[in-house]
């Protein structure tokens, strides 16, 4: 009935649902932005041969949500910011430490808030 996914398939699942969560935080003007190795580690930590994709949304909740809904409790990511997600290879040993949490085996992704731009309005 169904052909199975493949890992090839995961990068167009991964940006159907980075998209929906990037539309959820339309509304406080916080935008998010995936590097490409962080792109591919959710890809690679979220395929199962026998569940396909299934695994991704959990993934998702428990390495970007969770911890970007802390980061925004705790006033550390505010309206119109910018967060980049990174792999743990493209982060430091102290990001690393801030984002795991007991139950990883291995490191999590890292949440980065950019800079805002300094506003450029007309005196």
């Amino acid at each position: 009935l169904f052909n199975r996914l493949t890992p090839a398939n995961m990068d167009n699942i991964i940006n159907i649902q980075f998209h929906k969560i990037q539309q959820q935080l339309e509304d406080r003007k916080i935008t998010l932005s995936l590097t490409h190795h962080a792109h591919k580690w959710l890809a690679a930590k979220s395929y199962d041969p026998v569940y396909g994709a299934r695994p991704l949304k959990r993934a998702l909740q428990h390495y970007l949500l969770n911890p970007l809904s802390h980061m925004i409790l705790a006033g550390e990511v505010k309206e119109g910011d910018a967060v980049e997600i990174v792999a743990p290879a493209e982060a430091t040993p102290q990001e690393i430490q801030k984002f795991a949490t007991e139950d990883d085996n291995e490191p999590p992704l890292v949440l980065r808030r950019k800079e805002r731009a300094a506003p450029t309005g007309k005196q």
